[in-house]
């Protein structure tokens, strides 16, 4: 494997694990929001269309926490696939990477 695939998936993994916790993160502030608008009493349309853009949001959470998933997968199989590879600066900066993602774990749904 080459370490440009190295490079390409660590960004890919970076990137998974940003979407995923700013997609949590919206979830929660939808959810502050509709309560918000239950205490104020506003019309139960607007209440009903925030419920619809809270299900958007927590139909897309689980696909990207498969997506984040899978290129970890894949990055630890490239790292792992050749030795030469996971000492290269690349493969110093991905195992970084990786270390770090377990030291900042991603938020769980709540069902």
């Amino acid at each position: 494997m080459s370490l440009r695939e190295i490079k390409i998936k660590a960004g890919a993994t970076k990137r998974l694990h940003k979407e995923h916790a700013s997609y949590f993160k919206e979830a929660e502030h939808q959810k502050a929001r509709i309560q918000r608008m239950k205490d104020e009493n506003k019309d139960e349309y607007d209440i009903k269309k925030q419920y619809d853009v809270l299900d958007d949001t927590l139909k897309i959470i689980p696909d990207v926490w498969k997506r984040y998933e899978q290129s970890r997968g894949q990055l630890e199989a490239l790292l792992n696939a050749d030795p030469a590879n996971a000492d290269s600066p690349e493969g110093r900066e991905a195992k970084e990477l990786l270390d770090l993602l377990d030291a900042t774990p991603l938020p769980k749904l709540e069902k």
